[in-house]
C-alpha cells in the first residue's frame, strides 16, 4: 500500500476501540516498518506548562493546550509550522502560496524547547501517540477501520479541533467520495425527471 504520511486518518463511523472512536489522526509516518500518527482533537484539558513541569523542568511560560497524541506512551511531541527545527516533514510549505505553511514533526528536547520560546511559531503540542506495527494500519483500512483524506495545514493546526470536527471531515470525506463516484456531465439539468 502506498504510504499515506500527510494523510488524515478518520475513524469510521462503527469504530468502538475507546483510544479512537470519532478520533482524527494525522499520519506522520507509514512505511514497510509502520506507522506513527498523532490524533488531532484529543485535548487533555492540561497545559504544555504541565507536562513540561512534571518533567522537572521550570520556567516554560507557554500556555499552549496539550493533547492526546494516542495510547502510546511518548515523549513530548509537536507538529509546528518551523521548517529549520523540523525532525520530520509531514506536508511541505507551497512555494507558490506563502500563507499556506507546511507541518513538520519535532521530539527532540532541544528543539522542542526552541519552539516553546518561538513567538513566531504555529505548533500543537502532544502527550502519547498513535503507533501500529508493520501491516496492522494497512489491514484495519482494508478491514473499513479508517477513512483517509488529504490533510492540510489548516486542518492540523486547527485551534478548535474536538470531535466536533470529526463530524465535519467525515461529510467533508463523503462529498469527495462522491465527486469521484459521480460524472457531473451525466447529472440532468432537472434531476427531478430522473
Amino acid at each position: 500500500m502506498a504510504s499515506l504520511k500527510g494523510k488524515l486518518l478518520l475513524a469510521a463511523p462503527a469504530m468502538e476501540d475507546p483510544n479512537f472512536a470519532r478520533s482524527v489522526v494525522l499520519i506522520i509516518k507509514h512505511d514497510d516498518d509502520g506507522a506513527l500518527g498523532l490524533v488531532l482533537n484529543r485535548p487533555t484539558g492540561a497545559k504544555v506548562r504541565d507536562a513540561i513541569e512534571m518533567d522537572g523542568d521550570v520556567g516554560c511560560e507557554t500556555d499552549a493546550a496539550l493533547l492526546r497524541g494516542g495510547p502510546c506512551d511518548g515523549p513530548l511531541m509537536v507538529l509546528h509550522s518551523e521548517a529549520e527545527l523540523a525532525q520530520e516533514t509531514v506536508i511541505p510549505s507551497e512555494p507558490n502560496d506563502p500563507g499556506e505553511p507546511g507541518v513538520y514533526f519535532t521530539v527532540d528536547s532541544d528543539l522542542v524547547r526552541d519552539l516553546l520560546t518561538n513567538e513566531h511559531a504555529t505548533a500543537r503540542y502532544f502527550h502519547g501517540y498513535a503507533g501500529w506495527t508493520t501491516g496492522q494500519l494497512d489491514a484495519e483500512l482494508a478491514a473499513g477501520g479508517w477513512l483517509t483524506l488529504d490533510a492540510t495545514a489548516q486542518n492540523v493546526f486547527e485551534p478548535d479541533m474536538d470531535s466536533h470536527s470529526w463530524s465535519a471531515l467525515i461529510k467533508e470525506r463523503g462529498l469527495e467520495e462522491l465527486k469521484t463516484q459521480i460524472n457531473p456531465n451525466l447529472i440532468p439539468p432537472d434531476p427531478s425527471v430522473n
